[in-house]
């Protein structure tokens, strides 16, 4: 199983705060800890950089996902509205009514069955 980025984010911030509390012993030891916590480090701060990025960028997302719905709720009241004036001066019998309702009971019945796009506003 591969590694979540989680875990690849926890075990670099673990490495590298190991290598900054024991860099003298592993110097001594023969390891460049100088050289090794300078390159993690590159590389480690354009991770968090890119990661706060994408955090940022999933925040406007949620957002404008919950503005698009919230517009899309008024349209389809807006449409709905329209609807009932239209078959209220047309009058119930004619052929642009029957349409009308029809095409409101197959709504009605595409939403029992599941839709739940209103419970996101």
């Amino acid at each position: 199983m591969a590694l979540t980025y989680a875990q690849k984010f926890s075990f670099c911030e673990t490495i590298e705060s190991l290598l900054f509390l024991h860099l003298e012993l592993l110097k001594t030891s023969g390891l460049a800890a100088d050289a090794k916590m300078a390159a993690l480090d590159v590389v480690a701060s354009e991770a968090r950089t890119l990661d706060a990025k994408q955090e940022s960028i999933k925040a406007v997302l949620v957002k404008a996902t919950e503005d698009a719905v919230k517009a899309m709720n008024k349209a389809y009241v807006e449409a709905s509205s329209t609807t009932d004036a239209m078959v209220g001066v047309l009058g119930k019998d004619t052929a642009l009514a029957k349409r009308l309702r029809k095409l409101r009971e197959e709504m009605n019945r595409q939403d029992k069955g599941g839709n739940d796009d209103d419970k996101k506003t």
